[in-house]
C-alpha cells in the first residue's frame, strides 16, 4: 500500500472498503478494494480467491480490469482500474428516467459482458446498479465477482440431489389481487420496449431469452443505426485531420500515423448528444439487470425497490434472486 496515496473512499460493502488511489510512481488512479477482515476468515478468504481467479480467467473490455493483488497487515488489497460511477449513480442523477440512447447503451454493453461469462461457464449472481461501473468515456465495467460461480449442466446425480432438497418443496409465489398487462400498466411505452421486457419475465428459465439472443432483439435497431452515423462521423473527422496533417509537412516529414482500426466497446452517447430515437441456466443474471434497470429507467414513479426485491405496483411482487439462481423441479407449484 506505500506506493499508493488514498484519495477517497467511494464504496463500502459486507466485506471490504473501496478507496481511489494514485500510484505515487506512475500517477495513475486505480481503485482498491480492501478486505476488512483477516486472510485468516475462512469467509473472506474464500470470497477475495474466487474473484480473484474469476477475474484472471475472464479478460472483456465490459469486465473490469484487476491490475494487481497484494497483502498488508495479513488483508487482501485488490487493485483494479478506475471507473467514473456506477449505474446507481446515473440513476440518481436521474430521477425522472435516463434518455432511451444511454439505456440501451449500456444494456448493450452490460449483455455483451454477461455473454461472455456465460460463454465461459460463469455466472455472475450478483448484477446491480453499484457493481455497474462506467467509465468517463461511457464504457460499461462489470464489477464485483466475489459472489460468481462456475455452473456446467448438471449431470444426473447433481439434479436428483436438487429434487430431492426440502427446501425446495412447495415452493410458491403469491398471486396479486389485481392484475394488470404490461400494455394497461404503461400504454405510452414502445411495442418494442414493451416485448423485450416480456421475454425477461419468462417464469420459466426455458423460455427466457439468453444473453445472445437478447443482444439480437429488434430492441437495439435504432441503436445500431446511431451507433453506424457515429462512427461514420468520427472516421470523417479522423480522414479531415488526417488530410490536414498531410499538408503541414513538419521537420520530420510528411509521414501521417494511419487512424486506428482498433474495435471499442460500444460506449454511452456524449453528454448532449442523446437523441429521442435513441431459459437457460447461464441466463439468472439477465432478469436481474434488465428487469431493474430498463424498468427503473422508463417507468421509475412506479417502482419501489428494497435490498434484492423490486415491488412493481400492483403488477406483481418477487424476490429477484430466487427466480435468477434456481431452475425449480417439473413438479414445482407456482
Amino acid at each position: 500500500m506505500e506506493k499508493y496515496e488514498k484519495l477517497a473512499k467511494i464504496g463500502e460493502g459486507s466485506y471490504g472498503v473501496v478507496f481511489k488511489c494514485r500510484n505515487k510512481t506512475s500517477g495513475k488512479v486505480v481503485a482498491i478494494k480492501k478486505f476488512v477482515e483477516s486472510e485468516d476468515d475462512p469467509v473472506v478468504k474464500k470470497i477475495a480467491l474466487r474473484e480473484i481467479r474469476m477475474l484472471k480467467q475472464l479478460k472483456h473490455p465490459n469486465l473490469v480490469n484487476l491490475i494487481e493483488v497484494f497483502r498488508r497487515k495479513r488483508k487482501m488489497h485488490l487493485v483494479f482500474e478506475y471507473c467514473d460511477h456506477t449505474l446507481l449513480n446515473e440513476l440518481e442523477r436521474n430521477p425522472k428516467g435516463v434518455a432511451d440512447g444511454v439505456i440501451k447503451s449500456v444494456l448493450w454493453q452490460t449483455l455483451q459482458a454477461l455473454n461472455f461469462c456465460h460463454k465461459h461457464n460463469c455466472i455472475h449472481r450478483d448484477v446491480k446498479p453499484e457493481n455497474i461501473l462506467i467509465t468517463k468515456q461511457g464504457i460499461i465495467k462489470i464489477c464485483d465477482f466475489g459472489f460468481a460461480r462456475i455452473l456446467r449442466k448438471l449431470i444426473p446425480r447433481h439434479q436428483s440431489i436438487f429434487k430431492s432438497n426440502q427446501f425446495f418443496h412447495g415452493i410458491s409465489i403469491p398471486e396479486p389481487e389485481d392484475m394488470e398487462t404490461l400494455e394497461e400498466k404503461f400504454s405510452d411505452a414502445h411495442p418494442m420496449s414493451l416485448n423485450f421486457m416480456k421475454e425477461c419475465l419468462k417464469m420459466n428459465p426455458d423460455d427466457r431469452l439468453t444473453c445472445a439472443q437478447l443482444l439480437e432483439s429488434p430492441y437495439f435497431d435504432s441503436f445500431h443505426e446511431d451507433q453506424i452515423k457515429r462512427k461514420a462521423c468520427t472516421e470523417g473527422r479522423n480522414r479531415r485531420r488526417q488530410q490536414s496533417t498531410a499538408s503541414c509537412p513538419t521537420s520530420r516529414g510528411s509521414l501521417t500515423r494511419a487512424p486506428t482500426t482498433e474495435t471499442m466497446p460500444e460506449q454511452l452517447p456524449p453528454p448532449g448528444e442523446v437523441s429521442g430515437k435513441q431459459g437457460q441456466e447461464e441466463d439468472r443474471d439477465v432478469v436481474q439487470v434488465l428487469v431493474f434497470f430498463l424498468n427503473m429507467c422508463l417507468f421509475p414513479k412506479h417502482f419501489t425497490v428494497s435490498e434484492n426485491k423490486i415491488k412493481i405496483q400492483k403488477v406483481f411482487s418477487f424476490n429477484v434472486v430466487s427466480l435468477c439462481e434456481f431452475k425449480f423441479p417439473p413438479d414445482t407449484n407456482f
